[in-house]
């Protein structure tokens, strides 16, 4: 049942039950404690009172005769007139000698009471019983022995007492349970508001509306949450769109391609189609297959690094000469393409400590991009270090980009405006799969540019150590 019951009901509840209890233990405690100490004052009064008039008697009876034979003596002449409670005084044999009131008899013997009992330890003894408060106090009685004389009053007095108090007691008690039901709704509303408001923003997510948010109007753990789920949902209506906009682009990119080799086949079907374009025709679409194969590929690359599978194992190898080999392939192209192509790797080189396939990967696409978008001039690669990191430069002298592009060229199939204008050809996936592999090691891949044709500069940097997730 409890379970079943909503967030903000648990907690006024809980709270409810706790300080109820909590308040009726603290009220049965407090009141037990007054309790006691009303029937202690009244007590303590009689106590006093019997002190001062046994001592004042023990003095009266001092002043007798030593023929006496230590009786005390009858009447109440001798007794203090200033009594303020009701009294009988017995002797050791415990026969009433005197008393204030008719209903005890003079010369009555009494049965031995806990009061006297005390007494007869030559102490005060206090008793409550019969509704009614005794107290006992020894008096001096010569060679006979102990007299006693025992004070009692009525307890309806004090327990009309004990009632008004604990009437204050619950009284006050009964406001302070108010407020705390007041705050533990309070407080079972500013929790469960903002709980609802959750639900709410995520069924309607759910319903399809990304744009939903939660108003957030407090700055604890609950508008903590509030800021994460607000946070998540732009990340996942980011995630949609780029999801969105990679099938869009990816559709695209395979569209152009098939709409080639439909165009082809076609004219290819033609009986008289002169041999000249039959080649030229067969050439394009190869061409086509190329593209498409490396579109493909490259997908498949970045499906794999998205969903984790990528697998990184590095074995010992001459990373060095690795650069070196792969260096000289692309000088290769360069010549072919009628650029400059140069190199510094220091011999001093520290071990790069990323797989030798992705390190390949990384440096075909810089080297790849580079002479791609360069038509005049030369490409220079460098390698350095520090004491932590590898850094890898490649710098070329082709087109360039825009300022505002420098974080965008490394977006999936983004491609510079200059460079869809010329028909440069590519995917626009190679620079996005370099950043998600030096990703992969902790690393980071910058761009840079003076603007349209001013060339460009692209900088790695691999940490010396990476992460043994990356190892």
């Amino acid at each position: 049942m409890f379970r079943r019951n909503t967030i903000g009901r648990r907690i006024l509840l809980t709270f409810t039950l706790v300080v109820i209890g909590g308040s009726l233990l603290q009220l049965l405690i407090s009141g037990t404690q007054l309790q006691a100490a009303i029937l202690e004052f009244h007590l303590h009064d009689l106590e006093t009172e019997a002190l001062i008039a046994s001592s004042q008697l023990g003095f009266r009876t001092g002043e007798r005769d030593e023929d006496d034979e230590g009786r005390l003596p009858q009447g109440t002449s001798w007794i203090p007139a200033n009594l303020r409670y009701d009294y009988y005084i017995v002797d050791p044999s415990l026969t009433v000698v005197a008393t204030s009131e008719d209903d005890i008899a003079t010369g009555t013997r009494i049965a031995e009471t806990e009061e006297i009992r005390q007494a007869q330890r030559q102490a005060i003894g206090r008793a409550i019983r019969d509704g009614n408060f005794y107290v006992a106090a020894p008096i001096p009685s010569g060679e006979r022995g102990l007299s006693f004389l025992v004070l009692y009053d009525t307890t309806a007095d004090a327990y009309a007492d004990v009632e008004a108090r604990w009437l204050q007691l619950i009284l006050s008690t009964v406001p302070i349970l108010g407020l705390v039901v007041i705050a533990s709704l309070w407080i079972s509303r500013t929790i469960a508001r903002p709980i609802r408001a959750l639900d709410n923003t995520a069924l309607q997510m759910a319903d399809g509306a990304f744009d939903a948010r939660i108003e957030i109007g407090s700055d604890d753990e609950i508008g903590r949450l509030g800021h994460s789920f607000n946070y998540m949902a732009e990340q996942l209506a980011a995630l949609l769109r780029s999801q969105r906009e990679f099938i869009s682009n990816a559709a695209h990119e395979l569209r152009t391609p098939l709409m080639t080799f439909k165009l082809r086949i076609e004219a290819l079907a033609t009986a008289d189609l002169p041999p000249e374009e039959r080649q030229t025709y067969l050439r394009e679409l190869n061409e086509q297959v190329d593209h498409m194969a490396s579109l493909v590929s490259s997908l498949l690359i970045l499906a794999r690094i998205d969903e984790g599978r990528h697998q990184v194992s590095i074995e010992a190898y001459d990373s060095t000469a690795l650069l070196h080999d792969v260096a000289r392939h692309w000088r290769i192209e360069a010549q072919r393409a009628n650029l400059g192509f140069e190199t510094d790797i220091p011999v001093d080189l520290p071990d790069i400590r990323v797989a030798s396939n992705d390190l390949r990967m990384i440096l075909d696409n810089l080297f790849s991009n580079a002479i791609k978008y360069t038509r005049v001039g030369k490409v220079t690669f460098s390698a350095g270090h520090s004491k932590d990191v590898i850094l890898l430069k490649v710098t070329d002298t082709g087109s360039g980009f825009a300022s505002g592009e420098g974080d965008q060229i490394f977006t999936r199939f983004f491609r510079a405006a200059d460079a869809r204008a010329a028909e440069i050809p590519g995917t626009g996936l190679g620079l996005a799969i370099l950043q998600s592999i030096v990703a992969l090691y902790h690393g980071r891949v910058e761009a840079h540019s003076d603007g349209p044709g001013q060339g460009a500069q692209f900088i790695v940097t691999l940490p010396l150590k990476p992460p043994s997730s990356a190892a």
